[in-house]
């Protein structure tokens, strides 16, 4: 039904070492032909045929805000018995201005994804309840992980405000 192609960062300003390290904008380049799972899809660089739209009502849900509408939208596609492949060949470049370079905006970003999350059709409680038993790990193993450099941390406390997301979004 659709196309992926690889997204590479392009900065204007040299980001931080943790975020170099870390390679928190570079998205894993799949092989072409390689089959799309929903988790790994993105619309910032997508081709795909029109009639998967028909009889879609909504393909962006407004529900989502800023946040995972597209993983949503390609769920649903591929719940509908929709293929999207990869195209290692279709390279384009992301604009990333500086104030995504921060630690507070990776963080935002994470804990609004996981709340989204829970607006997924499918798999809410088993998402919920790894959130529920992973958010306490990943707090008592934040200072060990910090020994491992500023770049492990943020990998880690990203995940944790994932998970807390969830656990926020149950809340209200």
């Amino acid at each position: 039904a659709g196309a992926l192609g690889p997204v590479m960062p392009y900065f204007e300003l040299e980001p931080p070492q943790w975020a170099i390290k870390g390679k928190f904008f570079e998205k894993p380049v799949r092989p072409t032909g390689e089959r799309i799972g929903a988790a790994e899809s993105r619309t910032s660089n997508v081709m795909f045929k029109r009639e998967i739209l028909q009889g879609t009502e909504t393909p962006f849900r407004i529900e989502f805000g800023t946040g995972s509408e597209d993983t949503d939208f390609f769920q649903r596609m591929m719940e509908k018995g929709h293929i999207f492949v990869s195209c290692k060949e279709a390279v384009v470049y992301e604009f990333v201005p500086p104030e995504r370079c921060t630690r507070g905006y990776l963080l935002r970003r994470a804990l609004l994804c996981g709340a989204n999350s829970l607006k997924y059709q499918s798999g809410r409680v088993r998402r919920l309840l790894k959130a529920i038993v992973a958010v306490p790990a990943y707090a008592l193993a934040l200072p060990f992980i910090s020994i491992a450099g500023d770049h492990h941390l943020m990998k880690y406390l990203i995940k944790l405000c994932d998970l807390m997301g969830r656990i926020l979004a149950l809340c209200r």
